[in-house]
This record gives C-alpha cells, structure tokens and sequence, in this order.
C-alpha cells in the first residue's frame, strides 16, 4: 500500500497544463494636429502631417481604449512616409487601391519610453465621402517592442495587430481625383490598433498508468500525450 500511495502522488505531479492567454488591447486614435492625413495629388502618395513625427510634434492621440485604460491619451506617430497608391480598381462608388512602402510606428508612454513597430498600410479605398486605408483588417504591423512599465503597452506587444485608419472628404473625394492634380488634399483622420490575443501554445498531458506487478513490486508507465489547446 505504500507504493501504491508514493506512486499515485507522482501520476498527479505529472499532468501538466502550460497553456497561456492575454487579454486583447484595443487602441482607438485621433489626429494631433489640424493637418491630419495628406494626398499629394498626381504623385500618388499620401502621408501624415506633419510629415516627421516625434515626441514634440505627434500626429495621433489615442483617445479611448478596450482592455485596459493606461494607454489613453497618449501620443504616437508613424513615419516614413509618404506611402505610394498603386492602379485604382473602380467597382461602382467603390475605387481601391495596394499600398507600397512601410511605416514607422511609435508611440510615447510620456515616461521616455517609445513602443515601437513597423506597419504595411496594405490597400486604401474610398467610398462616397468616405476612405480607409487597410478596411479590411489584415493584420499589418509586426516587430513591436517596448521596455517600459506602461501595462497596456506591455500586453499590446504581445498580440497581432490589425491597425486601419479612416478619412472623410466633404464634398468627397474618389482615389482618382486624390490622385490628380497638384493636391495637396488634406482631412482629418481617425482610426484604431486592433489587438489579437496571441495563440494559446501547446499543452502537454502526461498519463500514467501504474502497474501493480506480483510480490508487491510496482511500475510506472508513462505515456505522453501532445495536443494543441
């Protein structure tokens, strides 16, 4: 019998969980500054404004958040642009178009620290008097770090991340006609990074079977079992 129960304790120390999970943060974001989001015109491009973020002269705020609330009001920037608008593709009131060239992503924690990330706007549309710029939610911004202590920034880094923007002309403004002419065409923009919890890792089970062999002599048997959570 005691075999038995050292035997039975150790099967129990031997089923093990190691899958892991974090909450999504979601940021929403606003333009800093009256200039906003700019088309250059017949050069086909478009950028924000000012056109080198920083610290001192940020082009978007973030003004609400899901997730958390330690992210709110503060300041970022994405550079490298102006980003190049390929062949428009008109379906009705719908013109579309790829997007070439990435982006640099910051955001300040207002401690000194940046969380930073590189975006690929991936497709722009208008519709109407509406555009955006990734609609469609592709997840475009990888190799984010950040080595501060803001808590929301901490778990955003962690994620996949989709960020869209959006824009509004009045009266509207096709792809076509932002794309003709000298411009600049200027608006206001807003727009959001949309985290994705990252994908549970594996989860290994241990089982065990014990055997129980004549003259009070024991055995374990361990099968090991791999499946993803």
């Amino acid at each position: 019998m005691k075999h038995w129960r050292i035997l039975t304790a150790v099967a129990a120390g031997l089923t093990l969980s190691a899958a892991t999970s974090q909450a999504a943060i979601s940021l929403d974001f606003g333009n800093a500054n009256a200039e906003g989001i700019q088309f250059n015109g017949s050069a086909s491009s478009f950028q924000f404004d000012p056109l080198s973020g920083s610290i001192g002269t940020p082009q978007f705020q973030i003004t609400s958040e899901q997730g958390g609330s330690a992210a709110v009001g503060l300041a970022g920037w994405v550079n490298n642009g102006p980003w190049s608008i390929g062949a428009i593709t008109v379906n009705g009131t719908l013109q579309t178009a790829n997007v070439t060239g990435t982006g640099s992503l910051a955001i300040s924690d207002g401690s000194g620290k940046l969380l930073t990330g590189n975006v690929n706007w991936v497709t722009i549309q208008t519709s109407q008097n509406a555009g955006a710029v990734n609609a469609g939610l592709v997840v475009n911004v990888g190799n984010l770090a950040y080595t501060g202590t803001n808590p929301d920034l901490l778990s955003f880094v962690h994620q996949m991340v989709a960020m869209d923007v959006t824009f509004q002309f009045s009266p509207g403004m096709t792809l076509t006609q932002l794309t003709t002419g000298a411009g600049p065409y200027t608006s206001s923009f807003s727009g959001s990074m949309s985290g994705v919890s990252g994908v549970p890792e594996p989860t290994t089970m241990l089982a065990v079977t014990l055997l129980v062999l004549p003259f009070g002599a024991s055995a374990v048997k361990i099968i090991r079992k791999n499946r993803t959570a």
